[in-house]
């Protein structure tokens, strides 16, 4: 075997063991960091993304339903942590190692998946008294532990109303970490940075090896990938607006606002001139409606739209 693939092999291992103690409720914040320095090594991320691709996969087939019906048990008699062996399963499937004693023992059961399709929107009611509101094309792992209850946002928005108890509710969203006991925020990941709006109450959130910093009502902390952070004032009920079916502009760019539109529905908004990029768009437009978005704007700014396929097609009238 070759120098670079015994490379791979080694970083396959060690992602499996982190994924495998990122699923624990009691997740520490020195844990978190660490974690977060590995994966800063892009070859290191790329490793933690395979894993998690092929443990997806792995627990769609027999051997995920069987770990999932149980009934096998240790020689003392105690049942195995079936997610660590599903995680085994998926690093030997991919380089041909056994793994399986990577993932900590007596590991709480796996966390529950929801997640939304373009265009939808889903309230969940969590066992604690909280909800989790999903936007479109979101997903979240919930984890109630004895100690903590632990998110994990891995795609999407979401808006979180937490119940108030002893234990901490912990989101992680990219190099995030967001700690509530009982309060009201929202939570954007994207490629480039995640965005945390606090409603009501009080949260803090802290990136890797960076201090926390508690966020009052109406403000928005923006982290980029590199834990870079900025606080801005915003209006709250803008940034929610999409839990009542409404995306709120407030003289936001036409580019901004098409590629807002263009998350709620599979047609696509298409700037034919660039010079209408810069228009300014203000008010509330319902999400995933692209034709009454674009009529709306045709009232307004110097354009004309063309419905073209999947389509709509914004030009600068008269052209």
């Amino acid at each position: 075997m070759a120098a670079g693939d015994d490379t791979h092999s080694a970083r396959l291992k060690a992602a499996a063991a982190w994924y495998g103690e990122l699923q624990e409720p009691d997740l520490s914040a020195e844990r978190w960091d660490a974690f977060q320095a590995w994966e800063s090594d892009p070859a290191n991320a790329a490793a933690f993304a395979e894993i998690e691709r092929t443990l997806v996969v792995t627990d769609r087939t027999a051997f995920g339903r069987a770990a999932k019906a149980g009934g096998h048990k240790r020689r003392d008699g105690r049942v195995p942590a079936w997610a660590g062996w599903l995680g085994g399963v998926a690093a030997a499937l991919l380089v041909g190692l056994v793994v399986i004693g990577l993932w900590p023992q007596g590991r709480a059961a796996e966390p529950e998946v929801y997640q939304t399709a373009v265009g939808e929107i889903r309230e969940v009611a969590l066992a604690d008294g909280s909800s989790v509101t999903l936007n479109t094309a979101s997903r979240v792992e919930v984890t109630l532990g004895k100690e903590t209850r632990g998110i994990l946002l891995s795609s999407g928005e979401a808006l979180f109303d937490v119940a108030k108890e002893d234990r901490p509710f912990v989101v992680r969203a990219g190099p995030s970490r967001t700690e509530a006991l009982g309060t009201r925020f929202n939570i954007r990941t994207g490629d480039d940075a995640v965005a945390v709006t606090l409603v009501d109450g009080s949260v803090e959130v802290r990136g890797t090896g960076r201090p926390g910093r508690r966020l009052s009502p109406g403000e928005q902390l923006i982290m980029d990938r590199a834990g870079a952070v900025s606080v801005t004032g915003v209006d709250p009920a803008q940034v929610t607006g999409w839990q009542a079916g409404m995306i709120v502009f407030d003289a936001t760019t036409l580019a901004e606002a098409v590629a807002e539109m263009n998350r709620y529905s599979d047609v696509t908004l298409v700037i034919a001139d660039e010079g209408l990029a810069g228009e300014r768009v203000s008010g509330a437009f319902p999400a995933g409606e692209p034709d009454a978005f674009s009529e709306n704007l045709e009232l307004f700014l110097p354009l004309e739209v063309e419905r073209s396929g999947g389509e709509i097609v914004l030009r600068r009238a008269g052209e």
